[in-house]
């Protein structure tokens, strides 16, 4: 945050050398007012201020000062400050450093910290605020040499260079700060392809677990923010924030998961799958969603690996059941945009409401019934039944949303299988066989899918 200078006025007034800066003592209680040149020639304890910008990501706004400047010339800072003038209140002397530097104005400043520094070059009491700013930047030319968006863990990671050019009064001055809200990280617990972490509590960061999953969390990008116009509930507009490893950061949707959906819920997300079902498939597509084939083929794949590596774990007895249910998965549509992994846990929910839909990485040109499957069988009757009437649910769906239910522990079998963690085979076996044998909500379909079966 080290000082930057005051333009002066046009028509002959101060020069940024003889403008009048309110001095201290080293308390910090103001003593009087003294040219700037002699507050430098003397390094005289000074009133300061530092503005830390932030976007609606959190990221931080770092900038180079010019070559110029009378105070740690061509350095990096993260905070836009200078000195307090003569009976000026810091909060507005930091808005006009603020305007002056970076042209943001017309902002709420939140304040952050008071402290001190001294060192050779400077001494001063500093008030440091912060800003949140999503508008255009202009720097101002004689002081600003360049500037961009860190995460404070890039900030952190280069702070911890000693060798980065870096204004050291800033970097004293918010040590504290930065590594308080570092720390205000909690993982969320769960997530087969990505680690979750709640950060600050107002931000979600999303790391890929495998290398194959990358690719989706990115696709997630370039989908969601198109999508999120067009819904009629809250979804993630994720931003990449890192690349080593990949770090994706969308705005925290508020609500827990829907563990107990009601009748009122059901029929928001009726609504909501309607119009998520309805969106123009080729729009989807050219945004990275993958298409009818590519779903097709990535079925099979599933399908195939089933019965290599889960059907041979079922009892004998089960198998030909199990065998009839693959079989009848083997030519499902592949014809609107899906979310493709819609249950519980992806459903937010807040004072009795639906907030908003969440983790999309398994989106996909697939079959709708697929986005039913749970909601249809899993859940509770007044949730399924409300949603079936809002979204127009038919017996052919309905049908195919009872073999997409059954489905879902194999999924889980093969990733335990996968991550080598025998606790998930077990469950998911177990999941198997009871859904393999129970009925669907309407029983009457059950002799159409040609599944009722004696549990042996």
């Amino acid at each position: 945050m080290a000082e930057t200078g005051s333009s002066g006025s046009e028509g002959g007034g101060l020069s940024s050398g003889d403008e009048l800066v309110a001095v201290s003592d080293p308390d910090g209680v103001v003593t009087g007012a003294e040219p700037r040149w002699r507050m430098r020639r003397d390094n005289l304890w000074h009133q300061a201020t530092g503005v830390i910008v932030r976007d609606p990501l959190g990221r931080v706004y770092v900038h180079r000062r010019t070559a110029t400047k009378d105070v740690f010339p061509g350095m990096h800072d993260c905070c836009a400050g200078g000195v307090v003038l003569a009976g000026e209140d810091p909060e507005d002397a930091a808005r006009r450093e603020l305007a002056e530097e970076l042209g943001i104005d017309g902002v709420r400043l939140h304040p952050v910290l008071r402290s001190s520094y001294a060192d050779s070059a400077t001494r001063h009491h500093a008030s440091v605020y912060e800003v949140v700013w999503s508008g255009p930047l202009r720097h101002q030319v004689d002081e600003v040499a360049w500037g961009g968006w860190l995460t404070l863990q890039e900030l952190s990671a280069r702070l911890a260079d000693p060798t980065w050019p870096f204004v050291p009064d800033t970097r004293a001055l918010i040590a504290d700060w930065l590594a308080a809200r570092l720390a205000d990280r909690q993982v969320i617990s769960g997530g087969w392809d990505s680690e979750a972490t709640l950060v600050e509590g107002r931000w979600i960061d999303r790391v890929p677990r495998r290398a194959e999953v990358a690719p989706a969390l990115r696709r997630e990008t370039r989908l969601l923010p198109w999508l999120a116009a067009r819904l009629p509930l809250p979804v993630p507009v994720p931003v990449v924030v890192g690349d080593d490893p990949l770090r994706v950061r969308h705005v925290a949707i508020r609500g827990e998961a829907a563990t107990s959906p009601t009748a009122a819920m059901g029929t928001d997300l009726g609504d909501f799958l309607h119009v998520l079902h309805a969106t123009p498939t080729a729009d989807a597509i050219r945004r990275g969603v993958p298409g009818p084939d590519q779903w097709r083929a990535e079925r099979q794949r599933s399908l195939t690996r089933f019965e290599h590596d889960v059907l041979p774990l079922l009892p004998g007895v089960s198998q030909p059941a199990a065998q009839r249910l693959l079989a009848a998965l083997t030519d499902t549509p592949a014809s609107v945009v899906i979310h493709g992994d819609l249950g519980p846990d992806h459903l937010l929910v807040e004072d009795g409401k639906l907030t908003g839909v969440i983790d999309w990485t398994d989106a996909n040109i697939g079959d709708p019934a697929l986005d039913l499957a749970w909601v249809l069988h899993g859940s509770s009757a007044g949730f399924a039944t409300a949603l079936a009437a809002a979204y127009g649910v038919d017996d052919s769906l309905r049908r195919r949303a009872w073999l997409w239910h059954q489905l879902g522990p194999w999924h889980e079998v093969t990733y335990g299988i996968d991550t080598a963690q025998d606790a998930f085979v077990e469950s998911g076996l177990a999941g198997v066989l009871e859904r393999l044998y129970s009925e669907p909500r309407h029983t009457d379909l059950s002799d159409e899918c040609g599944l009722r079966r004696r549990n042996p």
